[in-house]
Formats: structure tokens, sequence, C-alpha cells
């Protein structure tokens, strides 16, 4: 899912189910970020918090990177640890644990279990956390994280993170428009064909897409695939809602939302006219970055090499969100690795 479902729809949904336009937007820039967390190498931060213990290592802040965009993953999609650290913790994850002599699959299904426990297990630390504290604040981001890998098994449905034609090798692409289903370019499919099978790298960015319906065949076995997004997402949406009321007391109905959802993820230009007061300034991915760190660089989003991370140099300023958004993303990711332990990719 893009932007527009991972902060556009979360920051509404959570605003609806009773949060208040902080933690909303706490929790929707949490889940956001998790496209967009490309950090993955030491950095020098003096001053650094208490709260960042659990990922400080010999006096420097060693985050967690999150993001399937970030250059030194994107050159090296066959690197296992990339597949489970990045894609397969965050972006795409399994239906089920892996259990010692049963079949195990690696596809990604809708509402699935590993998932599931993510979101509830923070929901429920979310629910009885006192209001204002840094715990508070540590389980919104929580639950944004989660609510990004749960998002995604209903966009990423029937693919994998790791790399493997019987997952992720399809043919056949078409877009239905104007009550039509019409065949990609010839150069699209070329480059598309070229794609590794990863993810749904030869369906580009299709599966993410609120207004979408496309529809392509496996090539392991045959199947024909139809996906209408519009639909998908706003049962993901609907699951979400339900999910967020319950933790929040909130009063409003999803169905109250739901017409305006879908005109959104029609019209992206419908989001301020429907949704405005809530959206506000609406989402800057460095943000939390400039919040925490006080020196040099925050757009560090294509650095590659261990030696060009080692030359930057912060202090902490004191704002604990993106240390949180860190030290969350790691618990998340230990979790989902016990899940999948013995799988073999």
């Amino acid at each position: 899912m893009d932007q527009n479902f991972h902060y556009n729809t979360i920051r509404v949904l959570a605003n609806h189910a009773g949060f208040d336009a902080n933690e909303a937007g706490i929790v929707a820039y949490a889940s956001q970020y998790t496209d967009h967390a490309t950090e993955h190498k030491p950095i020098a931060v003096e001053n650094l918090p208490p709260e960042a213990t659990p990922q400080t290592v010999r006096g420097t802040f060693d985050p967690i990177c999150t993001a399937h965009e970030a250059l030194q993953y994107v050159t090296q999609w066959k690197s296992k640890e990339a597949q489970l650290k990045v894609y397969i913790c965050f972006h795409f994850i399994p239906e089920k644990p892996c259990v010692a002599g049963q079949p195990f699959n690696f596809c990604v299904l809708p509402n699935s279990s590993i998932a599931l426990s993510l979101l509830s297990n923070a929901l429920d630390a979310l629910k009885v956390s006192p209001a204002g504290s840094i715990d508070r604040t540590r389980h919104l981001i929580r639950t944004g994280i989660a609510l990004h890998s749960y998002a995604d098994t209903w966009a990423h449905q029937g693919f994998s993170g790791r790399w493997n034609p019987t997952d992720n090798d399809v043919r056949d692409r078409e877009i239905f428009e104007n009550n039509q289903w019409l065949a990609l370019p010839i150069f699209q499919r070329l480059f598309l064909d070229a794609a590794p099978d990863v993810g749904h790298a030869e369906v580009a960015g299709m599966p993410d897409q609120t207004d979408l319906r496309f529809r392509y065949r496996k090539a392991s076995n045959g199947a024909v695939v139809d996906r209408n997004n519009t639909n998908t997402f706003i049962d993901a949406a609907s699951e979400i809602f339900e999910g967020l009321r319950a933790c929040a007391g909130g009063i409003s109905e999803f169905s109250s939302l739901s017409p305006k959802l879908r005109e959104c993820f029609a019209d992206s230009r419908k989001w301020q006219q429907h949704f405005g007061q809530v959206l506000g300034d609406g989402y800057d991915r460095m943000q939390w970055r400039r919040e925490a760190l006080q020196g040099d660089r925050h757009d560090w989003d294509r650095m590659n090499t261990k030696a060009e991370f080692a030359t930057l140099r912060f202090e902490a300023t004191g704002s604990l969100n993106w240390f949180l958004f860190h030290v969350e993303a790691g618990k998340h990711r230990d979790y989902v690795m016990q899940q999948l332990a013995g799988a073999p990719l």
C-alpha cells in the first residue's frame, strides 16, 4: 500500500476510532515511516536518551532498516538477510508461524495470524498505557508499525518477500480501464519480466495503488488472479477500524467512513475535501529525524556504505519518536523472526 493508505487512511481511521489528533498522527506517521526508514548503519549521536538503549551499540545508535526502497537492499535483492529482515518481517509477513514437521508457505494472506497477533498485542498494550506517558508514545508507535505490516497482508497477498519464482513470477498483466481489460505496453511487459522474483516486483506498484483493478497469471500454476484494490483496501480498513475503536473506545461506525474512503481511493484529490482537517499538513518523511537529531544532514536515504554513515554526527534533541520507532521496529523484527525460525528461505 502507498501513502494514501499507510498514512492518510490510518490517520483518518485512528481519529474517527477515538484517538485525538496528536495520537492519531503518531500512529499514522509510524505506519508510513515503515516504508521510509532507510537508515541501516550505526550513527554517532551524543547524549543518547535512555529510551534508545536497546539499539545503542558501543556509544552509537544502531537503527533498524524497515524500508524496502533503501538503496543498499535494492542492489542486494538476492541477499537472504535483506529478504528476511526487511521484506518478510515488515512487508510480506507469511500466513502463520513455522512449525517443525508441518508444511510452510512464505506467501502472504490477508488477516494472517502473525500480523494479527502483532497488531492485537500492540493494541492491548496501548489500551492500558497511561495518557501522556512515554510508554503511551512507545505503544502508539508500536501500533503504527504493526498496522503497516497488517495492512500489507491485504495488499501483498499472493506474493512473498523471498526471491522465489514459484511465489513471485507472473505473466499476462492487465489493467481494467473504461470497462475493459488492457494489456500493458510491450516495453513495460519486457521490463517487468526482467524484474527479480522477489516481492511484487514483477507487477511493480500495482498491488499498492488504491484506485486500481488489475489481473495477472501465476507462472508456476497458470492461475489467474483478479485484484480490485479498492474493495480489498476497504475490507482492510474495516478490520483496522474495529481494532482501533475497541482500543480507543470511539463511537463512530465504519459505515459512515466507507463511502468517503472509496472516493479518496479513486481520486487522491478528495482527501483534503473530506478529511483535510484530520490530515493537517500531511506527512514529511524527515520530520522525526529533524526533531530527534541536531547536526549533520537528515537526507541520508541514498547513503549506501558504512563509511558514509560513519561521517554523520548528531546530538539528541530530546524528541523521542525517532528513537522509539527504531526500538519498537527491532522488537517487531525479533518477534517475526522467532515465529519463522526454522523456515528455509
